[in-house]
């Protein structure tokens, strides 16, 4: 299941850069 591991890196990656960045900027 590849697919579940890429999904959690990118949640992952997700949450970090909504984390450092205001969630109001749309340009991410």
């Amino acid at each position: 299941m590849k697919t579940f591991i890429v999904a959690l890196v990118a949640l992952s990656l997700v949450i970090m850069i909504t984390g450092a960045l205001p969630v109001d900027q749309d340009e991410i």
